[in-house]
């Protein structure tokens, strides 16, 4: 296989330890990087049409395509807010080795759509057994990055009952581990949006405590479980498995101090009210604990280097531990797996370098689901293979001719650290790896790597350290899967994920514009598939009533449910948005084609979000005021542009009669004007994303209101770069409703700026500048 490099980026500081944990990709299409220091926030270009002078990239040979661009940046550690433990507990137990020199231990990040911005939350843990929570500011790919939340100091409010806590309180709420649970799919369409992932904490007093980061962007205490007399080491969670219709349920493994690798269970239940509810029936989250399920490897003083979940299918799930030298493998009975229960294999020596040990720490653990396999990533660089995981997991091949094996994996990361060092490589020299994860399913992987001469036992202080950031083909896939991937990935698109990184794997493989000449009518054939119109199916409660904050954001939560929670909708705009990739990079004949597939993805997307809109207007109609009129209005003549279908036509239709029987007709008429910021002339509503008045001035309009856009306070679409007004409650905007034009100034509109943080036409995430 012929060496391909597509990003070697240095990076001047010290990794963390080494973890399957060090580098992890977020649900919003940004890779993860823990050092010392420091967490680095990489996100890939593909996709994003936004601020490209921004990019990084490494140098390439004129040979093949450029290396991969990359948005940078990090957040600090912060070592001014460290909790000082000598002020809670005397006690030589409580005592933090890690303050003396405080670094980033461990990162945990959560499922997209969490935050205001609708992004991902990442926590960090430090040396010091500080937990903080972060969320972007205004550009999470190169902003500032901003702290939510000390979760300790919290914790320890929670967990103590007085001043003075225990050496038991203490232990309990200082942080060892931690990982965050994905959102669990509780089988309802359109999903609600309501956070049921969970951040799970482990601690030295044996304790796993279970904090969710609620709607209003707070953390509260879920649940703190006592299961161990010692400290917790590691923590890892299964995806959740949908049991029922609004029950999903999943495992929770912890790795004690003294070798004990224990498991126990977690229940979600989404319950709706009994009582009514105005739009939508109010939904209620609630847990349930299983104290102790099972006790996968007993206490043998052996501690874990590492614990990890890999999802085989969609119904099974596989736990890897790892010790020193060892791989522990555990499924439990009921999965599609053909074996069962525990098995332990030995890790083989296998000499990439002078400083090889099957002894060394792990640091990336993936599955490949084409060959059966499982790809176990070592400190040392070397990558050991486990073959038929779901028949009988060994390390010897049933096919003595396998390509994926232990030889070839090592020798291509091998070859990657001798192209990317600049130096002079020999065979002492090692690539010491923290961190490795797939960058795709075809064979790309992505790493961080420093050159060591471990033999010589010399040292080297932290501002010596450089580490590189690879991404690299390691083993060679079938370029031709690439549409029957593209497939399996827009039909398994759940709503509230991420095109960026849902379609990440997809963008890589077709960056060339030599490679989309090639697939161009299969993956038009592959795009064009027929989805069903899932909007006809919205049904709302109408709502007569007083208009309280409440009944708002009831409005405001319906219409997220609506707009952003079907799966179908999602898929076509993953379709829009690769289409509009697809066409960027291919010649003319082809871009014809590929316009008029994007016209029709476009056309049905706005018919969707039109019809969602009407519909909850009218369930809000006796509730709407004066000042919502001129937004309806809009909706209705909308409905009546040409194309629209006829059902969609008469629903504005029945709007607009009562919207008639509220105002009077020459009120009404002068609503629906709109005029020229520049010159005062009338423009008529004609198209929905840009306006011309009669002496040529050339306007864009809001992408959630079809206003034109006369004003600074704007956010900009990372994918498709249209342009929303900013939503009501952000800071960068003045506390009055001027900048907003006179017609938009009802509770209607706030509530869908409010809505609406993700486009509407592509599902990306918003930026700001101001």
């Amino acid at each position: 296989m012929a060496l391909s490099v597509h990003t070697a980026l240095a990076v001047s500081t010290a990794t963390s330890s080494p973890s399957p944990n060090c580098i992890q990709w977020s649900d919003d299409g940004q890779l993860i990087l823990a050092t010392r220091s420091a967490v680095y926030i990489m996100t890939p270009e593909h996709g994003i049409n936004f601020d490209l002078d921004s990019l990084v990239r490494s140098s390439s040979s004129s040979e093949g395509d450029a290396h991969v661009g990359w948005f940078r940046t990090m957040i600090q550690l912060d070592k001014t807010t460290s909790m000082k433990w000598p002020e809670y507990s005397q006690e030589w137990g409580a005592a933090s080795l890690g303050s003396i020199d405080t670094s980033i231990s461990g990162i945990a990040i959560s499922p997209s759509s969490l935050t205001p911005d609708a992004g991902c939350v990442i926590a960090t843990l430090t040396s010091n057994m500080d937990l903080s929570l972060w969320v972007a500011g205004k550009n999470s790919f190169k902003g500032e990055w901003i702290k939510s939340c000390d979760v300790t100091p919290f914790l320890m409010k929670v967990l103590t009952l007085n001043d003075s806590p225990s050496i038991s309180e203490v232990l309990s709420f200082q942080i060892m581990c931690v990982t965050w649970t994905s959102q669990p799919q509780f089988q309802q369409s359109p999903q609600p949006r309501i956070n049921g992932s969970l951040l799970v904490c482990g601690s030295r007093g044996g304790c796993l405590i279970f904090v969710r980061y609620n709607e209003e962007h707070n953390i509260e205490h879920i649940k703190t479980l006592p299961v161990a007399d010692e400290w917790l080491t590691h923590v890892a969670v299964s995806p959740w498995r949908c049991t029922s219709p609004g029950i999903c349920t999943a495992k929770v493994a912890y790795a004690v101090a003294d070798g004990e690798i224990g498991l126990t269970e977690v229940t979600a239940k989404l319950q709706a009210s009994e009582a009514s509810a105005p739009f939508n029936p109010t939904l209620t989250l609630s847990y349930e604990f299983l104290e102790k399920e099972e006790e996968v490897c007993p206490a043998n003083e052996q501690g874990a280097t590492a614990l990890q979940w890999v999802k085989i299918s969609n119904e099974s799930s596989l736990l890897v531990y790892c010790k020193t030298g060892i791989i522990g493998l555990w499924t439990e009975a009921t999965t599609a797996l053909r074996w069962s229960g525990e098995r332990t294999l030995r890790i083989n020596y296998h000499r990439v370098s002078v400083g090889s040990s099957p002894y060394l720490p792990v640091a990336g653990i993936h599955y490949a689901q084409e060959y059966d396999t499982l790809a176990v990533t070592l400190f040392d660089g070397s990558v050991h293979v486990i073959y038929d995981i779901t028949v009988s997991p060994s390390w010897t091949s049933s096919n003595p001719d396998h390509s994926f094996s232990t030889p070839s994996l090592s020798r291509a990361v091998r070859a990657a650290f001798v192209h990317c060092e600049s130096q002079t490589i020999m065979d002492i020299d090692d690539n010491r790896i923290s961190g490795a994860v797939p960058y795709d399913m075809l064979g790309n992987v992505t790493w961080i790597h420093e050159a060591s001469r471990t033999a010589d036992f010399s040292y080297k202080h932290d501002a010596k350290h450089q580490s590189m950031f690879v991404v690299a083909q390691v083993w060679q896939e079938d370029p031709q899967k690439v549409d029957h991937h593209l497939e399996t990935i827009i039909k398994s698109a759940k709503a509230y994920t991420s095109p960026l990184n849902n379609l990440r794997p997809i963008f890589f493989q077709c960056r060339s514009k030599a490679k989309c000449a090639e697939m161009h009518e299969t993956l038009i054939r592959v795009l064009s598939q027929q989805i069903g119109d899932y909007s006809t199916e919205i049904i709302l409660t109408p709502f007569a009533g007083e208009l309280t904050t409440d009944v708002r954001r009831a409005f405001r939560r319906s219409l997220i449910q609506h707009l952003f929670g079907w799966d179908d909708l999602l898929r076509l705009r993953m379709r829009l948005s690769f289409t509009d990739y697809l066409w960027k990079l291919s010649d003319a004949a082809r871009q014809d084609d590929l316009g008029f597939v994007a016209q029709s993805f476009l056309t049905t997307i706005s018919h969707r979000v039109l019809r969602t809109i009407i519909r909850h207007l009218a369930a809000a109609m006796s509730s709407l005021t004066p000042a919502d009129v001129p937004f309806a209005l809009r909706m209705v003549v909308q409905s009546l542009l040409p194309g629209c279908p006829p059902d969609l036509s008469s629903e504005g239709q029945l709007i607009s009669e009562k919207i008639r029987a509220l105002l009077p007709d020459d009120q009404t008429a002068s609503s629906l004007v709109e005029r020229c910021p520049a010159c005062k002339e009338e423009i008529p509503l004609q198209n929905i994303t840009g306006a011309v008045c009669s002496r040529g001035h050339t306007w864009s309009r809001c992408s959630i209101t079809t206003f034109i856009l006369s004003t600074p306070y704007v956010r900009t679409c990372v994918g498709c770069t249209r342009k929303a007004f900013l939503p009501p409650s952000s800071t960068a905007v003045p506390a009055d409703r001027t900048w907003l034009p006179a017609a938009g100034r009802g509770w209607v509109v706030e509530e869908l700026l409010e809505a609406v943080h993700r486009c509407l036409f592509c599902s990306n995430t918003f930026v700001s500048l101001l």
